[in-house]
């Protein structure tokens, strides 16, 4: 029952994209990121919130709480 349990999708990993995912096209609707007006530490600060997002993510796979696949 634990390694069929652990097929589901994160809780973490989902809440983790929703919420830092939100910030992120935020970020990048007010830094103006895509029309050209900042350089690289604008598009920096607006991918932060993806990465920290990607980094829960793979967290709960290398703690063997989730599949890759999940």
């Amino acid at each position: 029952i634990r390694e069929g349990r652990k097929s589901f999708p994160s809780g973490h990993s989902s809440t983790a994209f929703a919420g830092l995912g939100f910030l992120g096209l935020f970020l990048m609707g007010q830094l103006a990121v895509f029309r050209g007006k900042h350089g690289v530490w604008s598009m920096t600060v607006a991918l932060a919130p993806f990465i920290i997002a990607m980094v829960v993510a793979m967290t709960r796979v290398m703690d063997y709480r989730h599949h890759w696949q999940d």
